[in-house]
């Protein structure tokens, strides 16, 4: 499980921060879980200085490692 941070990442979109599958329509076949993923990856791409408030690093690893443990774990994927 990602560590979150008590306080926030400046410039880090709240809906990004974490995940809340009511927050997500599951417009795509995936699934909100995959949308948020998706999202998070999306605004990190847009600049590599970019973090997310959890994990180590809050990268793109980490969100796709959170993103299976969401899913994992009950998640509202598929």
């Amino acid at each position: 499980m990602a560590r979150w941070r008590a306080d926030p990442v400046e410039g880090a979109p709240e809906r990004l921060c974490r995940f809340v599958a009511a927050e997500w329509p599951g417009v795509s076949p995936y699934g909100p879980v995959t949308e948020w993923m998706q999202a998070c990856l999306d605004w990190l791409g847009e600049d590599s200085s970019r973090r997310l408030p959890f994990g180590d690093d809050g990268d793109a690893l980490v969100v796709i490692r959170e993103s299976a443990r969401i899913t994992m774990a009950g998640g509202s994927d598929g």
